[in-house]
């Protein structure tokens, strides 16, 4: 449960970062928006950890 939770809200979150960043929209906020990014890269990471860690 805690990997696809993991796994949903890091491609969840990277949508909503890539879709305000392609629009231009809040662009005042890069560096908010940037730390979203990470924050998504680390979700998914740790996602793909506990998925493959799962036996």
């Amino acid at each position: 449960m805690k990997r696809s939770v993991c796994l949903a809200s890091g491609f969840l979150l990277l949508g909503i970062v890539n879709a305000f960043e392609g629009y231009d929209i809040l662009t005042h906020a890069l560096p908010f928006w940037h730390s979203m990014v990470l924050l998504s890269f680390v979700l998914l990471y740790s996602g793909f950890i506990l998925e493959i860690s799962k036996k």
